[in-house]
């Protein structure tokens, strides 16, 4: 296999990790803006899905924006 063929098979792993954490981190925040409307704490949902809580508080105020 070529260097051409061996660079091109890592570019392709990394945009698949990429792509599974972008879709990770999609999930968290979609969990996180359930969990806001359902009136829980932004302490109980950095918990649950492990998101500092700035990142948190800037989905509530997407929230609030909305609405």
């Amino acid at each position: 296999m070529g260097t051409f063929e061996m660079r091109l098979r890592d570019y392709e792993r990394l945009g698949r990790s990429l792509g599974r954490k972008e879709g990770i981190n999609t999930e968290k925040r979609q969990t996180a803006r359930k969990l806001l409307e359902a009136g829980q704490t932004v302490d109980f949902i950095s918990q649950i899905t492990g998101m500092t809580a700035e990142e948190i508080l800037e989905i509530q105020e997407d929230l609030k924006n909305e609405g």
